[in-house]
């Protein structure tokens, strides 16, 4: 799911209104990859709080395990609503 929601944030696909706080903990989210190419978030390593960001890699990472039960998120379209 942090891979998906870094593409998405590549392709300026998330949508959160314009929300300052949002904004800065996507800024301040720093990532670290292991050897099998997993990409985690890591708190140590950001100046700031990314509680935001963590809980949209959650929220990925639940619809993209049950597409069918979360029509939100299907890989496609113009990208992801965060509220």
């Amino acid at each position: 799911p942090t891979k998906e929601l870094k593409a998405l944030v590549l392709q300026r696909r998330i949508m959160h209104g314009g929300n300052p706080i949002l904004r800065g903990m996507i800024r301040n989210a720093k990532a670290w990859m292991d050897g099998n190419e997993n990409i985690r978030l890591s708190k140590k390593s950001s100046p700031s709080r990314i509680d935001a960001v963590a809980a949209t890699v959650t929220g990925m990472a639940r619809a993209l395990a049950v597409p069918e039960i979360s029509p939100m998120y299907d890989g496609e379209g113009d990208g992801i609503t965060i509220a």
